[in-house]
Order: structure tokens, then sequence, then C-alpha cells
């Protein structure tokens, strides 16, 4: 595990089960109260980019072999979010017998913003400047500077920016 300069890190939950696992956290984050890192698994990474936020209650799951949850510079994570590989069991086609929900790895870009409540769930890939609205689960790619929201996400604007200055 490696921690960066310039951390503030609330009390926090880690869990890693299995090998050769690595958690980098970059300079300069703040993690909250009541977040949790989880590997589960081989080979498996959750790096966290520098000056990325999470109030609280974020849950970073990364489970199966070879999988990893890559959250880039200067990410806001607000509260009660969470970010998982792996549905946990698997589930099986009667006919072929083939698994069909296998673990996938997600990536989260720069400067994203993460609304309450939020969901990032195998397979996601968000893209730089987006904002991923209240009560959103995200499974697929999602372009830069979007605004998304809803279950299953919808993109319903486009061409937006943040920045991380509070109106009141």
């Amino acid at each position: 595990m490696i921690i960066e300069h310039e951390c503030i890190i609330k009390p926090l939950t880690i869990h890693v089960r299995g090998n050769n696992n690595r958690i980098n956290i970059g300079a300069h984050c703040y993690i909250g109260d009541e977040c949790s890192l989880w590997i589960e698994g081989n080979n498996c990474v959750i790096a966290i980019g520098e000056s990325t936020t999470m109030t609280c209650k974020c849950h970073i799951n990364v489970q199966e072999d070879n999988q990893s949850i890559i959250i880039n510079r200067d990410c806001m994570f607000s509260n009660n979010i969470i970010v998982r590989t792996s549905d946990s069991h698997p589930i099986y086609d009667n006919i072929t017998h083939q698994r069909i929900n296998n673990a996938k790895s997600i990536e989260i870009g720069e400067h994203v913003w993460i609304a309450p409540n939020s969901k990032i769930m195998k397979g996601a890939i968000i893209g730089n400047g987006a904002i991923i609205g209240s009560d959103t689960t995200i499974s697929h790619k999602i372009p830069n500077n979007v605004l998304a929201v809803g279950r299953p996400a919808k993109i319903v604007k486009t061409d937006l920016s943040w920045t991380r200055e509070k109106l009141f």
C-alpha cells in the first residue's frame, strides 16, 4: 500500500484477501468517515489519483483476479457511493453452462464529480470532467464533460464543466 504525502484519511476499512494486490492513494487526497477499500482476488489494483476527495461511506470494491479500479486525479465523490468490479456471485447460462457475469475493471477519468447514492458498476468507463448525478447507476462508457443521471444512466447534458467552488 502506498499513501502519498499530505493525505487526510478518516477511519477507513481496508480489506485485502489474495496475493500481489496494490492500493495506491495519491497526494493531497481526502478520504472521509466510513469509507472502505476492498480487494478480493489476486493481482488486483485500487488506484486513487491525487487531489481526489471522498466525503463519507464510499465503498471501493475490486473482486476477482486481475481486476482494477482506477480513479484519476481531482475526482470528487459525495456520500454513499459504491464502486464494484463484480457481482460477487457467478451466474451461469443453463444451456451453455457458461458464466455470463464476468468481472470487469473500472476507470474513472480526471476531474469527475460523483453525486450521492450513485453506483459505478463493473465495466464502467467515465470520461474526464463528467458529472454523475445523484442516485445514478453507471455500467457502461460515459463520455467527457457530460451530465449522466438515472438508473440506468442516460446522458442529459453535454459540453459541461464544473468546479469545487461552493455556492453557499
